[in-house]
């Protein structure tokens, strides 16, 4: 056996046949990973610093066929999920990047067959993907394989401009295990994943702050707040899922301590070194690294506010929650189970940072509210939650410790990663998202928990007390009534897995009630198989639901606009968003097609105005009206521009810096600030300047107070402001602009 480090190109390459048995496992990585993956090679990318993929056990074979063109044959008894998950990201990225570097490295010089032959079960689409001469998404409805749902998520995740192909290739390391034909492959397997226990981030650090000499001191710092009785301990070694692995409690806490050290200013850490910090599988020596280069090596910087932060989580955060009712308010008690039931632990350093520098406690009960709001609308999106960890982050560092400072903030969030969704979008998702049953779970719940009345009899029982349902079975063509065609049967098979019909009950049903007719189901067959009626009563969300003689499609639809209507009252980020103002029209309801309508008409009125305002920049030149709340003209320099925002309850214009390059963004702000004096003199009112550090763009912006677009007596005041303002805005900051740009 002979083990050493080895780059990709060392393993797969144009002269050695990689090739996984022919019988193994199919290939079954799923999105967790995935994400958790390309964030990898996003890392690798931005800090130019190798990264352990893991190791790979191969074993030398005889050639089977001796005048093949590869020089070598080797059968992967361990590693094929990791190899195949870099080959497909490679390929995805050479597609969308249009190099032909996979071909090269990665193909049988002389027969161009692909370097890693699957086996039998995912030889197929490994190969269909690794053929592929353009970035386009592969259909899966018929496969359904893993391997090409890699393949699209990557297509589709991939941000090309964070992704270095030959960087990655040179800087991911794998430990490359050689074994000789006659070596007992299953025992050195074996031997590799069973033995041994990793030290916890908890222990290297109590082994780093303290030793034989510093007794006392362990003692008082850490011993009472961590070790002091068995119930404390149970407390701190409770494991948590924390995103794709289970952690202690301890380690949990120490993470969250510890961004609160990273994200204050006073310290002044790198970029690249924020970077390196974020990584939770380098939390103790990031710690020491901190101390070493941050705090002069002076370690009571960290220990003296430890038992003071660590009583404060202990407090805050309790995971039993879910065995527990919780309150119809917004409070901690709610946001603890969508940290803990829902697995948003990306909130915990922020949440944290709140509770030990918030002492109104009602302040806090709304920052809770937001936050629930702002998770619970993407949620039922199905958004990613891929940057929520620098999104909460960032809050520490900006010092945002109450609601209305937080909800603005979020509220003017525009990246695809970090929006918050309309209430279109919200809508959208109650009908079509389909999502993990934990999580619909958790937005019936919240939404059940709201809406009771205070002195319903039956009492709401904890999140997990409650299993998940479909009211309309997946296996409905055994006892359902039968749709008219193909084309009515999928469209009932797409309605399934949606939030209209899902609901929480007390205990799942028996297999024969759940997939019976209507009124079985509802009623069940007798006191040992009780169906919905006994099970799902007293649920407020299920009333109307057992007043039902028959379920259909439409039933499911109409169960999805009730459930929308009461969530967008409850996470409510926009408020009178949905509703007219002015002209005595306050507090109607319009719906989307009519929303639409209105811009549309606003715009129809406001862009001519604008253009001819403009005419000399040739802003807005090439916009046409939109059904959107904002227009962008551009004015020469890539990914600036100024966008026109008329919303239901504020209108405002703001210039974006938002190219590609961060550092641009915030070079140009930074330019601009130094002048800023002068030119909010030249638009004669002041801007609200947003550096946005941990985001890619910035943006300044200007507001326009009680004008909104609902009223048409405004529109004249709204379109000459959105005239003239923008004018005036590009004119005090273009020539800073040019003078560094050069305007072509």
């Amino acid at each position: 056996m002979d083990a050493h480090k080895a780059i990709i190109t060392n393993i797969i390459n144009n002269s050695t046949l990689v090739e996984v048995p022919f019988f193994q496992r199919t290939y079954v990585w799923r999105e967790d990973l995935w994400e958790r993956f390309l964030d990898d090679m996003e890392y690798v990318t931005e800090t130019k610093k190798t990264h352990f993929l893991g190791s790979i056990i191969l074993k030398e074979e005889d050639k089977k066929d001796k005048n093949a063109s590869y020089a070598s044959c080797l059968t992967v008894i361990d590693g094929q999920q990791r190899l195949t998950t870099f080959l497909i990201y490679l390929k995805a990225l050479c597609l969308l990047t249009k190099q032909v570097s996979f071909d090269i490295l990665f193909r049988i010089m002389g027969n161009g067959e692909i370097s890693l032959r699957h086996g039998k079960n995912d030889i197929e689409a490994f190969e269909k993907v690794t053929s592929l001469k353009e970035p386009v998404e592969i259909d899966n409805t018929s496969s359904n394989s893993r391997i090409i749902d890699a393949y699209n998520y990557f297509l589709k995740n991939i941000d090309v401009s964070k992704a270095d192909l030959m960087r990655i290739i040179s800087n991911i390391q794998f430990v490359r295990i050689d074994l000789d034909k006659d070596e007992d492959e299953q025992q050195i397997f074996d031997s590799l994943n069973s033995l041994g226990v990793n030290l916890t981030t908890s222990e290297l650090l109590k082994n780093y702050f303290f030793n034989r000499d510093t007794v006392d001191e362990y003692e008082k710092k850490w011993a009472s707040e961590f070790e002091k009785d068995d119930e404390t301990k149970t407390y701190w070694d409770t494991e948590i899922e924390t995103g794709r692995i289970k952690r202690a409690l301890i380690d949990v806490f120490f993470d969250a301590y510890f961004q609160i050290f990273v994200q204050d200013k006073k310290y002044n850490i790198s970029p690249e070194d924020k970077i390196s910090y974020d990584r939770l599988d380098q939390l103790a020596q990031s710690y020491q690294h901190f101390i070493k280069n941050y705090c002069n090596g002076n370690k009571e910087v960290v220990l003296d506010q430890l038992k003071e932060y660590a009583e404060c989580f202990r407090q805050t955060f309790d995971p039993e929650c879910c065995e527990m009712n919780v309150p119809k308010t917004f409070g901690l008690e709610r946001l603890n189970v969508v940290i803990f039931g829902l697995k948003t632990s990306t909130l915990l350093p922020y949440v944290l940072y709140v509770v030990k520098n918030v002492s109104d406690k009602e302040e806090v009960n709304k920052i809770c509210g937001v936050l629930e709001s702002y998770i619970m609308r993407r949620m039922v999106v199905h958004a990613t939650t891929k940057n929520y960890n620098r999104l909460f982050t960032s809050l520490i560092l900006n010092g945002v410790v109450d609601a209305d400072t937080l909800k603005d903030r979020l509220e003017r969030l525009n990246d695809a990663t970090t929006f918050v969704p309309s209430d279109e979008e919200l809508l959208d998702g109650f009908h079509k998202s389909k999502l993990a049953n934990s999580q619909t779970k958790g937005i019936i719940y919240l939404i059940e928990s709201h809406i009771r009345p205070d002195n319903i009899a039956v009492s709401l029982l904890g999140y997990d007390q409650y299993s998940l349902e479909h009211l309309m079975p997946k296996k409905w063509r055994n006892n359902w009534e039968p749709c008219e065609s193909d084309e009515k049967a999928r469209t009932r098979d797409s309605k399934l897995l949606t939030l209209g019909n899902l609901a929480i009950i007390t205990q799942s049903l028996n297999a024969s009630i759940r997939d019976a007719n209507w009124i079985t189901k509802k009623n069940g067959k007798g006191e040992n198989k009780p169906g919905l009626s006994l099970c799902a009563s007293g649920l407020v969300t299920m009333h109307e639901v057992l007043q039902k003689e028959k379920w259909t499609e439409d039933d499911i639809d109409n169960r999805a606009d009730w459930l929308f209507n009461n969530a967008k009252e409850i996470w409510d980020l926009t408020p009178n968003y949905e509703k007219l103002s002015g002209s005595g029209n306050s507090g109607i309801s319009i719906s989307s097609q009519e929303r639409k309508e209105l811009r549309k008409q606003y715009w129809e009125y406001a862009l001519p105005l604008m253009q001819k305002a403009n005419a000399e920049n040739g802003m807005y030149s090439n916009c046409n009206a939109t059904t959107g709340n904002g227009i962008t003209g551009y004015f020469g320099i890539g990914g600036f521009g100024i966008t026109c925002t008329a919303n239901y309850d504020d209108t405002e214009i703001v210039l974006w810096l938002s190219s590609g390059n961060k550092d641009k963004n915030k070079e140009a702000f930074d330019l601009l600030y130094t002048h800023k004096d002068e030119i909010e003199n030249s638009i004669g009112s002041g801007l609200k300047w947003d550096r946005a550090d941990d985001y890619k763009a910035s943006w300044i912006v200007h507001y326009l107070k009680n004008k909104v677009i609902t009223d048409k007596d405004d529109w004249a005041d709204i379109a000459e402001y959105h005239s003239q303002t923008s004018k005036k805005l590009l004119d005090a900051c273009f020539p800073f602009l040019n003078e560094k740009y050069k305007v072509k």
